[in-house]
């Protein structure tokens, strides 16, 4: 595999020493449950639905977004996993973010979309199958799938390190509803109600409704949120078995005078000159001054539908077509200003030099078309799996901005300065804000664009199950034409064109043993992603080229002790290509935007589950993650170093117990610990200076070191209790305590945010 230091080797056996664990959604998990007997409950699923089993605790064995078809994880010849909204429940994961960091090579889920896996950075995800820009909240979300790898690319366009899926909650036939009341530390108060149920006029319909609210403060003074959410979905099944999904769901996150990043700790070598100057870390104490102030706001907003039809054609053939359309609305006021750098000589920090109010208008939706066949060859000896997709997706976004001018400017400036404690830890004397409400007469217009893309793609994709299903090979190809139609009305610039790509994948999967419990696996796939540095209307360049990446997974699934432990132990190399730089023309000595970067990721992977019994189970999930920029352009000096948030070691363990008789059946005690390595938050070229004159360009000259900088490693340790009252008739009463960073961990997550200290928080629910 790779090779790796001696801390990091101790760290791999640490966590392979915990257990006959682990989790978060297996290559190998347990066969789903049988179904139930009650004919109520029985539903005859489709290929493209996946089985959601009762009790399934933390473990999924199924998954849709692995290949767009229903199929057990450990059949698939590379990594997916899964959380589930019983973990949710269990560790109070109020907001899915950077807390749910259990997923090895997966770190820094953030509310605008944004992930890191596997070494790379996403700034979208899907919903259902359907792009999304972030904005979800938790009360609706069924579970979290990660498809690992270029082989995300049978959705289309994607990041090279994979893609991240929000399963919304299905319908259920039974009747139920449930209640639940949270409350504790920040001020934390969180309501959900959920009601699931038939709806007899209209015949053989199930529904789920949901409704969420959850607010709370932070360490940082006068930082509030807010999160509404509201989701309803009915299912209709016809006569002839097929069915009708239809789906709306509303998100609202309102943040008041927002949080800001730590800021970086200058040291100016005691002279007034700047070519000495050196970044020597974080002042971390400084993460938690409030910089914006009362008026300061950021705002999400996301309404969408989605319908889907599925239909069995007959033996062989089943069908489904989905649409999709979405509304995502951001709009902000007085977010860029705030100061990202101390000196620890003069103790002094200055934000920035003009407030702004900004919008984000985006809209877009998409269709799909899937045909599946499923059929045998050679006298049933070879099963067939054969999918074609057809894929349509638009996106638009308007996003205008404007920065304050005149009076509101000029009572801004002297309010930018303030001074900080030696200690770096506080600010000497309390800070002034902006007070002028925003007034678009007293502004300037410094942004509007309106862009749309286009695009249409075709998968096929092809599974074979040979020797009695001891040989799974898969292949497939995707081809995706985009279109840009880019406005800059401020540049008075517009830039219109096409790109095309064809991106293979192919993989096998063989079982060593005429069990079965045993498997090796290999995959090949490409996957490409738009250059969004590139593609701008203002930057009109013939240059373009999609961003391109191709990897390699290996590794092998097993199952012991008559299927209690399942594993997963892989590995992978990617390599990514035509990512943008800043490179110096040597004549002019000009900044020019070429896509000639590479970068090279390497890495290994465990993830485990183990039902100790009935009562216990554990999961555990670690990935070790080698990044380097292999290509920079002119860049040399960042050759050989890490892209920016990429955490070169993670990890979660979980631990739950059940009792289910006795005096305390009812209880369940869970644990969970999550471990991030040190990560780099800078690019690769932060702080590096080149010559920028005629015939020298390109020279390197000098750096800050910059680049350097890095969060601390932390590890997080979360408890929880739930008891669920017992023969309280038809209305069931359950209560919890759950204690989040147990150990009051003081840490900064990548986003270079403070994280939450030691919290408690109490939980009622009552379902009848």
């Amino acid at each position: 595999m790779i090779a790796m230091n001696r801390r990091k080797l101790g760290l791999l056996a640490w966590c392979a020493a915990l257990g006959t664990s682990s989790a978060l959604a297996q290559t190998a998990a347990p066969d789903p449950a049988p179904a139930s007997t009650n004919k109520q409950d029985v539903v005859e699923l489709t290929p493209f639905e996946v089985r959601s089993e009762t009790n399934r605790g933390y473990i999924a064995s199924e998954t849709m977004t692995g290949s767009r078809v229903a199929t057990q994880i450990k059949d698939l010849p590379y990594s997916v996993n899964v959380l589930t909204s019983e973990m949710f429940e269990d560790f109070a994961f109020f907001e899915l973010n950077d807390n749910v960091a259990y997923i090895g090579s997966f770190t820094g889920l953030d509310q605008g979309g944004g992930f890191n896996l596997r070494g790379f950075n996403a700034t979208n995800q899907l919903r259902d199958g359907f792009f999304r820009l972030g904005r979800y909240g938790s009360s609706n979300v069924d579970r979290i799938e990660v498809i690992k790898g270029p082989n995300a690319a049978i959705y289309g366009q994607t990041s090279p390190g994979g893609m991240l899926n929000m399963i919304s909650k299905k319908p259920k036939k039974k009747e139920g509803y449930k209640l639940s009341v949270s409350a504790g530390d920040y001020d934390t108060n969180r309501e959900t109600f959920e009601a699931n149920g038939t709806i007899g006029f209209l015949g053989n319909t199930a529904y789920i409704a949901t409704l969420g609210f959850y607010e709370r403060g932070y360490e940082t003074p006068m930082t509030r949120l807010r999160n509404k959410e509201s989701y309803v979905a009915v299912e209709h099944t016809f006569a002839d078995d097929s069915t009708l999904l239809v789906q709306a769901e509303t998100f609202n996150r309102r943040t008041n005078s927002p949080q800001s990043v730590a800021p970086y700790i200058l040291n100016d070598q005691n002279t007034t000159a700047t070519t000495d100057d050196k970044i020597v870390g974080l002042a971390k104490g400084l993460a938690n001054i409030q910089q914006f102030g009362p008026i300061s706001e950021l705002v999400r907003g996301n309404t969408s539908f989605t319908g889907t039809y599925s239909k069995k054609l007959s033996s062989i053939f089943s069908s489904r077509v989905s649409g999709n359309y979405y509304r995502a609305r951001r709009w902000e006021f007085n977010q860029n200003t705030a100061a990202t750098q101390v000196n620890q000589r003069t103790l002094v920090m200055q934000r920035g030099a003009t407030p702004n109010r900004g919008f984000i208008f985006e809209d877009g939706g998409g269709a799909q078309a899937d045909l599946l066949a499923q059929y045998f060859l050679a006298n049933r000896r070879i099963e067939v799996k054969t999918l074609l997709t057809f894929d349509y997706n638009t996106y638009y976004r308007y996003d205008p901005t404007w920065g304050i001018n005149g009076t509101d400017l000029a009572g801004w400036t002297p309010l930018r300065s303030f001074s900080v404690t030696p200690e770096l830890d506080g600010v000497a004397a309390p800070l002034s804000y902006l007070s002028t409400p925003f007034d678009f007469n007293r502004s300037t217009q410094s942004r509007k664009n309106k862009n749309r893309t286009i695009n249409v793609g075709l998968l096929l994709r092809h599974q074979m199950s040979f020797i009695d299903g001891r040989l799974l090979t898969f292949a497939g190809a995707r081809f995706d034409k985009v279109n840009y139609d880019l406005h800059d009305f401020v540049a008075n610039a517009t830039n219109e064109f096409e790109t095309d790509a064809f991106k293979p994948n192919f993989g096998a999967s063989w079982a060593l043993d005429r069990a079965k419990n045993f498997r090796v696996y290999g995959n090949y796939s490409e996957s490409f992603f738009p250059n969004q540095q590139f593609i701008t209307a203002a930057l009109i360049n013939p240059l373009y080229k999609s961003e391109t990446a191709d990897g390699i997974d290996y590794g092998i699934k097993g199952t012991l002790l008559d299927g209690k432990i399942n594993f997963t132990l892989g590995g992978f190399r990617i390599n990514r290509q035509n990512v943008i730089t800043q490179e110096l023309n040597l004549t002019t000595g000009l900044l020019e935007s070429r896509p000639e970067g590479a970068q090279l990721v390497q890495g290994a992977e465990v993830d485990v589950t183990y039902n100790a019994s009935a009562n216990l189970s554990f999961t555990l999930s670690y990935g070790y993650v080698d990044s380097q920029i292999t290509d920079f352009g002119t860049q040399t000096q960042s050759v050989g170093r890490s892209a920016a948030r990429v955490s070169p070691q993670n990890g979660g363990f979980t631990a739950k117990y059940t009792f289910r008789n006795g005096a305390l059946k009812g209880l369940s005690a869970n644990l969970g610990i999550v471990y991030q390595d040190e990560t780099p938050t800078e690019a690769p070229n932060a702080g590096d200076t080149y010559s920028t004159t005629a015939g020298t360009a390109g020279t390197f000259l000098r750096s800050t070191d910059q680049w350097m900088v890095k969060v601390p490693a932390f590890t997080t340790v979360n408890i929880g209790v739930r008891y669920a009252l017992q023969n309280t008739g038809r209305f069931k009463h359950g209560i919890g305590v759950n204690v989040n960073n147990l150990f009051d961990e003081n840490y900064l997550n990548p986003n270079r945010l403070q994280a939450d200290r030691r919290s408690i928080f109490g939980n009622y629910t009552l379902q009848f």
